[in-house]
Formats: structure tokens, C-alpha cells, sequence
């Protein structure tokens, strides 16, 4: 997660964590095991589809659809302190209790 930033940016950083990770020195890489663990689900799923289901252009269009969801999933990462901080229900947001360390502190 971005601690400070505008919308945007927090967006754009929430995105590209589906192909940039963070590097042990503080620099950016490939995020390769997140692309690979994906596109290798996808082809192991092949031999519990029909034969119709498997084709390269059916798998890589499953696979596309499993990064948007990680994607929005990052986004939704990003942004759910502040809005259940928003809804008032800060009690199941991790630092947002009297210890600011999560609930279970």
C-alpha cells in the first residue's frame, strides 16, 4: 500500500503491483511469480476443461480476466481503510484501534 499520495496515484500504484513488485534493496522488478502463478493456474485448469474450452486464445483471455481481478483486488486493498474508516466501521480496519496495530493486538 502507498501511505500518502493522491487518488491517482494511489490507483496507478495499486495497478501496476500486477507486474512490478518490490525488490529486498528498495528497487522494482519483474513481478514474474505473479504473472507465471496465474498463467500456470489457467493451463492447469486446461485438463479440467472441455476440449472446446482449451485453446491458447481461451486460456490467455481467462488469464487476462484473472489479473483485472487481481488488479481490482489491489485497488480495493489500497483504498478499504479509508472507506470503512468512511462507513464508520473503523473496529475491522487494522490500524484504526487504540493500539493502531490491528484488532487482535
Amino acid at each position: 500500500m502507498l501511505a500518502h499520495g493522491s487518488f491517482s496515484q494511489r490507483i496507478a500504484h495499486a495497478l501496476t503491483r500486477v507486474v512490478v513488485t518490490p525488490t529486498d534493496a528498495g528497487g522494482r522488478t519483474l513481478n514474474v511469480s505473479g504473472l507465471l502463478g496465474p498463467l500456470g493456474a489457467e493451463g492447469l485448469a486446461n485438463t479440467y476443461l472441455p476440449d472446446a474450452e482449451r485453446s491458447a486464445g481461451q486460456t490467455f483471455e481467462r488469464f487476462g480476466t484473472q489479473l483485472a481481478v487481481i488488479a481490482g483486488s489491489n485497488v480495493a486493498k489500497e483504498f478499504w481503510p479509508l472507506i470503512f474508516k468512511t462507513l464508520g466501521i473503523g473496529k475491522l480496519a487494522p490500524g484504526s484501534g487504540p493500539s493502531g496495530g490491528s484488532p487482535n493486538n
